[in-house]
């Protein structure tokens, strides 16, 4: 199955381009990260999981509301599962 996704060249992380991409491509460049922490082959380090307390007290801070980007990113994947994103 072919998917239109926006990825960025390997050689410039500033382009961008919106294409087709093959699903089994767009999955396996979204695994990569997390199947090894070394970046030569893809992969990244394990960020810390916080503590309780530590998204408590985020939380607290933040009002218990979503970021900019929390708010754009919850608003994609939501245009993703309705299928929007298709018209």
């Amino acid at each position: 199955m072919r998917v239109f996704v926006l990825y960025s060249a390997w050689t410039d992380a500033n382009s961008f381009f919106l294409g087709p991409r093959y699903f089994a491509d767009v999955l396996g460049f979204w695994k990569r990260p997390f199947e090894s922490e070394d970046p030569s082959v893809g992969g990244c380090s394990a960020l810390p999981v916080p503590s309780v307390e530590e998204v408590e007290a985020h939380l607290h801070e933040s009002g218990g509301q979503l970021s900019v980007r929390q708010k754009q990113w919850r608003k994609f994947t939501s245009s993703l599962a309705s299928g929007s994103h298709l018209s």
